[in-house]
């Protein structure tokens, strides 16, 4: 089965998002984590899942809703737009910081993934 041009536009689309995502995460593990800083794509059955971690584990990454925009700090914001999910969890004396993202138009199903 041949691809069209809107299929292959929607890859291109999803892709982009992809490198947005995972380039976010890994600056902001690289900013405000603490080393080493280590990075995952993983490929699923929809898609990817992104994951990224850092020794930072009492530093929950959460937003700063009061931070003037022109400063930065929408990361987390544009994650939560363009990722189905997001979230984090400690463990083993490392944070994980995962987004799982669609290979294709539309959303990762969150039911799918227990959500």
């Amino acid at each position: 089965m041949q691809s069209t041009p809107g299929d292959q536009l929607e890859q291109q689309d999803a892709q982009e998002r992809l490198v947005l995502v995972f380039d976010e995460m890994s600056s902001n593990a690289l900013r405000h984590g603490a080393p080493p800083v280590t990075t995952a794509v993983n490929r699923t059955a929809g898609g990817w899942l992104l994951v990224v971690t850092d020794s930072a584990t009492a530093t929950p990454p959460r937003p700063d809703p009061g931070r003037d925009p022109a400063k930065g700090g929408l990361g987390l914001r544009m994650i939560a737009d363009l990722a189905s999910a997001h979230g984090w969890y400690p463990g083993d004396g490392r944070k994980s910081v995962w987004a799982p993202m669609s290979a294709g138009g539309g959303a990762v199903s969150r039911t799918a993934r227990g959500r």
